[in-house]
């Protein structure tokens, strides 16, 4: 009898399908819904300190952050800072409008992507906390 449990039991497991292997099972891969490649604004905390993320028409990424603007250079996979040192201080905002156009409300008022990079709007010279897009109208 015992015996005879024991085949039965021999052809049952052998039956079922293991996933432990011993070299021949499927490997292990990522989802691609686990995988991101991460890129550091900066070696300094306040680079690192995001508050706005943003993508424009033309898919450059954009980030406000406690240091001031940076967007993505993907070739090189790095941050390259937009505003100068005399203004770099916190952006809070970054919104894109429906022609492509990318605004950033930040400590000293409200810039806007040009050809030649961020041009400060020097009739507001107050910070600017948050922006809205509505229809092409920003606020």
């Amino acid at each position: 009898m015992l015996r005879r449990i024991f085949i039965l039991s021999l052809v049952w497991i052998s039956s079922v399908p293991i996933a432990i292997s011993l070299g021949d099972g499927v490997a292990d891969t990522r989802f691609v819904q686990e995988y991101h490649e991460a890129y550091p604004v900066g070696k300094e905390g306040a680079c690192n300190d995001v508050r706005a993320i943003a993508a424009d028409g033309a898919g450059g990424v954009w980030a406000a952050t406690r240091a001031g603007v940076y967007r993505l250079d993907r070739s090189k996979k790095q941050w390259v800072k937009l505003i100068g040192e005399a203004d770099a201080d916190p952006a809070y905002d970054i919104v894109v409008d429906s022609t492509g156009e990318v605004w950033v409300g930040a400590w000293n008022g409200m810039y806007r992507s040009t050809p030649d990079g961020l041009k400060r709007l020097k009739e507001i010279d107050h910070p600017i906390a948050a922006l809205c897009v509505n229809d092409n109208e920003i606020m």
